[in-house]
This record gives structure tokens, C-alpha cells and sequence, in this order.
């Protein structure tokens, strides 16, 4: 839910500020995921985890996140 919200701007209604400087920072944050480093990383890790043949509930957990995060 949060990352999803990363591009929302506030409500043009709105006027706490720190709403729209928490806005402004999330959605600063998700940029950063978009550096080549970044993605490749997570893919060589995503590509490690599903090699795996037994996975632990943090593996799948990792494996959400990830999604999440290329959604």
C-alpha cells in the first residue's frame, strides 16, 4: 500500500504541510528505486532466491517485496 501511494499527490484540498513534504519525500524515495544499481541488484537477488529449491517464509517475503517495489 505504502509504494503504491509514493505517486499520489495530496488532495488539492489539503493543507498540512507536513503531508505534502511527506508526499514530496516518498515520492523522492521511489525514484531512487529506479537507478540501473538498484534494479539490477534486485533482480541478481530475486534471480539467487528463485533458484532456490526450498525457500523460508522470508525468502517468499523477499520475494513480495520485490514485486511490490516493481509494481
Amino acid at each position: 500500500m505504502l509504494f503504491v501511494q509514493l505517486t499520489e499527490l495530496p488532495n488539492k484540498n489539503c493543507e498540512s504541510r507536513m503531508k505534502i513534504d511527506l508526499f514530496r519525500q516518498l515520492h523522492t524515495n521511489k525514484k531512487h528505486f529506479l537507478a540501473p544499481k538498484v534494479i539490477e541488484t534486485l533482480i541478481m537477488h530475486m534471480n539467487e532466491i528463485l533458484q532456490k529449491e526450498e525457500r523460508s517464509q522470508k525468502h517468499e517475503q523477499m520475494i513480495e517485496l520485490v514485486i511490490v517495489l516493481f509494481k
